[in-house]
């Protein structure tokens, strides 16, 4: 996600990690941006508010949403829940793809898949 950030930080857009594990803290959230480098925000979402409005059930749960405010895609980072590519298949990063087709003024033709990953851990 990293790499990602940065290959499209000049190209307009904004990338933002939303946290809504309900024992977090603003000091972890910190504490985790600043051991890994990340050059884009954390959002602290401990009440889970954020993660429910827009039904994210796993971590990674990714949204991509146009300057309208419309989601254009939402699901799966790639193909490749287990680490390792697909037997048979291509590796395919269903962000980098989509956010490429917007950049470059064109439809996302991918619009959602299947997220992977443990699921969230929202307050009770």
């Amino acid at each position: 996600m990293i790499k990602l950030a940065n290959k499209y930080k000049d190209k307009n857009v904004v990338w933002l990690a939303v946290n809504s594990t309900s024992h977090t803290t603003p000091e972890a959230n910190k504490k985790f941006a600043e051991q890994q480098k990340l050059p884009y925000p954390i959002l602290d979402d401990r009440s889970g508010r954020v993660g429910h409005a827009y039904g994210a059930k796993t971590t990674p749960h990714m949204y991509i949403i146009n300057p309208r405010g419309r989601i254009v895609y939402e699901g799966a980072i790639d193909n490749s829940p287990l680490g390792k590519t697909p037997e048979g298949k291509d590796l395919v990063n269903h962000v980098d793809k989509a956010l490429g087709e917007i950049t470059a003024g064109k439809m996302v033709t991918t619009k959602e898949t299947k997220p992977y990953g443990c699921t969230v851990k929202y307050p009770k």
